[in-house]
């Protein structure tokens, strides 16, 4: 029975170390979809694309010109987390509708599918989203 128990013993230990993150490995590679790229990068460290001052005051100017129902408070951080979307190479149809459903709210009702083309538009060409 000794003979046994050790392998038994050793294959407890072995797996509990395991499934405790032991780091007996290099760790798994996340599985993304092409749409999430973005946000798995600012998850891994390497943060939303910020824009500088400059950058921010361009983009809030062209955002009002687009619509200044859109500027309020969450402005800048929804155009950020747009940009890990555009980052992520997401089919345009899927940037439209998560542009849309980004600036929806805090006094917007709705936002057209012109209006979040020209956002992401202003999004891309200014300068802080790569």
């Amino acid at each position: 029975m000794k003979n046994f128990a050790l392998p038994v013993l050793f294959s407890v230990v072995l797996l509990t170390a395991t499934a405790c993150g032991g780091n007996t490995g290099p760790a798994a590679a996340p599985t993304t979809s092409a749409s999430t790229v973005g946000e798995v990068a600012a998850a891994a460290g390497q943060g939303i694309p910020k824009p500088t001052a400059e950058q921010e005051a361009k983009l809030l100017a062209a955002v009002e010109k687009i619509n200044p129902a859109f500027i309020n408070r969450k402005t800048v951080d929804n155009a950020r987390n747009q940009c890990s979307s555009i980052l992520g190479d997401s089919p345009e149809a899927n940037l439209v509708r998560s542009v849309k459903t980004r600036f929806e709210g805090l006094g917007v009702e709705s936002v057209s599918d012109a209006e979040a083309k020209q956002l992401l538009k202003a999004i891309r060409t200014n300068g802080f989203c790569k």
